[in-house]
Parts: structure tokens; sequence; C-alpha cells
């Protein structure tokens, strides 16, 4: 074989080479894609985790539970949800039996304090639905309601439009802290 043909062969079979690995490196490309679009999280695997409160507040920006407020709120993968946020400046009680606090000692309480637990599910793109099974505001119990979602990594924000603080909406801003695995 001359010198010439042994050259064509060789170059013939670098382009085979070549071509595989160009193909190769393609597919992978595109099999990773097609895994990220099939692998983009859904909101509620998104909320999955514990969340500590930022602030609260309503539509006029004023601090609804005081500049320091303090809170949790945890989404699990089952659907379950259980929140609650209160004042982080709530007085002492003068008694150390909580049953024998006195009307203003019960009244900041009631006024300072929120927790609620029972169930979720997403219904829209950046809406959640809440079945509250119990709630420190009894008025709750069993009811059904929705609030707005906003995410942006590890921010939260939660709009409530039917709160329980007199106002037509508040916005509650929550970090995430832990993600339930």
């Amino acid at each position: 074989m001359g010198a010439l043909a042994m050259i064509k062969r060789m170059t013939a079979k670098w382009h085979s080479i070549i071509g595989i690995a160009v193909i190769s490196i393609l597919g992978v490309a595109i099999f990773a894609h097609a895994a990220g679009q099939r692998g983009a999280a859904s909101l509620q695997d998104q909320l999955v985790g514990t969340w500590m409160l930022v602030s609260m507040e309503n539509d006029k920006k004023v601090q609804i539970l005081g500049e320091r407020p303090v809170g949790m709120i945890v989404f699990d993968a089952g659907g379950r949800f259980t929140s609650q946020v209160m004042r982080s400046d709530l007085p002492k009680f003068a008694s150390a039996d909580r049953t024998k606090a006195t009307p203003e000692e019960s009244q900041a309480v009631i006024r300072g304090y929120m927790g609620l637990f029972g169930t979720y599910s997403v219904e829209a793109p950046n809406t959640l639905r809440l079945h509250i099974i119990s709630s420190s505001f009894p008025n709750w119990d069993g009811a059904d309601q929705t609030r707005s979602v906003a995410l942006n990594g590890d921010e939260l924000e939660l709009t409530n439009r039917t709160n329980s603080f007199g106002e037509t909406s508040v916005h509650a801003f929550w970090k995430r802290v832990s993600v339930a695995r």
C-alpha cells in the first residue's frame, strides 16, 4: 500500500473517532439538559423544609408583629405544615402558672401570637392552599385558605388575604434554614 493510501485511511479513521466523540458529547449534553428539565423542582418540592420568619407586614408596610417578630413554618414532603408567629417582645407573666395570667397578659398573647397546623397543596404556579386543622384562632379550625407565593431561592413571601389581623393583606417574609430530606 502506498503512503498516500495509508494517509487517507488514517485520516478517515480519525474522522470517525472525532465524529463519535462529538456525537457522544452532544448526546451527554442533550441528556443532561433533558434530565434538568424533568428534574426541575415543583413549587411543593421547593417549599419542603424549615423557614424562619424575617418580617410580617400589612399593605401599608406596618410591621404587625413589631420590629423583630419570631416564627417558624415547616412544610413536609407529605403535604403537612405547621406554623407559629409571634412578637419577640411578649411580656412575661407575673405568675409561673399560665392559667393565672391577668387579663392584660392574656390579651397581649392573643394579640401577639398565632399558631396553626394542617395540610397544604399547590393549586396554581403561585398559589398555596392550606387546610387548617387547628389554630390558636379557633375561627380558622377546619378552614381552607389560600396564600400567594413568591419564592426566590431561600427567600419566601406568603401573602394572606384572609388574615386575622383586621388588615386587607398580610405579607410574611421567610428565610430557609434547612431542607427536609
